[in-house]
């Protein structure tokens, strides 16, 4: 019998050695440890399931947590905000990377990052705009 790893919400595979998952408000919760029961009653709702023990003993099913925070209207309202400031970085560059540095940019080593890093951000915020309004699911 082989045991297939935890996974969250979004259906990633959470590492055993992870140390925070995040709820759907995005409140951050210490992991303790993961359990995994393979109990033999067929009755039992946990049988063959990941659980994990977090804050104060609490139990939490991976399943109903993030390993990245959940988006958010005020996270997108912050990106956009950042993105719209006068800068000589370009708009797309000050979109998807606070830092303002290429190492920390999701298109860091792509093909044409230059040349598509606009259009990739506009494409992007469509995207995260039908998910938060539940269109995309």
């Amino acid at each position: 019998m082989s045991i297939e790893m935890p996974k969250d919400a979004e259906g990633r595979e959470i590492p055993l050695d992870a140390v925070a998952l995040y709820d759907d408000s995005g409140n951050v919760h210490n992991i303790r440890r993961f359990m995994y029961t393979n109990d033999f009653d067929s009755s039992d709702k946990w049988i063959n399931s990941w659980t994990m023990v977090v804050d104060d003993y609490k139990t939490a099913k991976p399943e109903q947590m993030y390993l990245n925070k959940p988006d958010s209207w005020e996270k997108l309202e912050e990106d956009l905000g950042r993105a719209a400031e006068r800068d000589v970085v370009p708009t797309g560059c000050r979109y998807f990377n606070a830092t303002n540095k290429c190492k920390g940019c999701p298109l860091y080593g792509g093909v044409n990052c230059d040349v598509h890093r606009d259009e990739r951000a506009f494409e992007n915020i469509l995207d995260r705009i039908r998910k938060l309004r539940g269109e995309d699911e």
